[in-house]
């Protein structure tokens, strides 16, 4: 089984650099997770643009490329498309557990499920990793998933932190 999720990793991986290189990428429960929910009300602001900035300001060891949403969505997450208005992913190379994810909802009650589904991905991900990555545990333990109204994130990094000051831009 650990060997089948390391080779899926693997396959998504292979899947992201093959849009890269063929230029068709699109754009579109945790132990000490940094889980945090604003009481800011809801201001609109483009997922893409906060996940191009997690991307571009963050700590990543990794070189972290856009990934299709229905790849994600449907196999990464798990979620259902019809219950999320925008939403922007990025995922690594298969060297790293580091990955972003910025959804908005159009129903604010399907958050839990999207924050539950982040906690399983942290979880498959250890898994994943313990054997063969195993530097990439403490990544894991300190993956961030932050809420503000419609909106969800969810940030595996270098430096956790340093995602929480670029999501404070936008969350309180």
């Amino acid at each position: 089984m650990k060997l089948r999720k390391c080779l899926f990793t693997i396959g998504i991986a292979t899947l992201v650099f093959a849009n890269v290189a063929c230029g068709k990428v699109k754009s579109g429960s945790t132990t000490e997770s940094n889980i945090a929910k604003s009481d800011k009300a809801d201001e609109d602001f483009d997922v893409k643009t906060v996940a191009a900035d997690i991307k571009n300001e963050g700590k990543f060891k990794d070189q972290l490329a856009e990934i299709d949403p229905n790849i994600a969505i449907n196999r990464i997450y798990q979620l259902d498309s019809a219950k999320l208005e925008a939403y922007a992913f990025y995922t690594n190379t298969g060297a790293t557990a580091e990955e972003i994810a910025v959804i908005k909802v159009n129903d604010d009650s399907y958050l839990k499920n999207i924050e539950n589904a982040f906690n399983k991905r942290v979880d498959d991900q250890k898994e994943a990793c313990r054997n063969y990555l195993p530097d990439e545990m403490t990544k894991l333990d300190k993956a961030v998933i932050k809420t503000s109204g419609s909106y969800i994130i969810f940030v595996v990094s270098e430096d956790s932190e340093k995602a929480n000051e670029i999501i404070g831009r936008y969350f309180n």
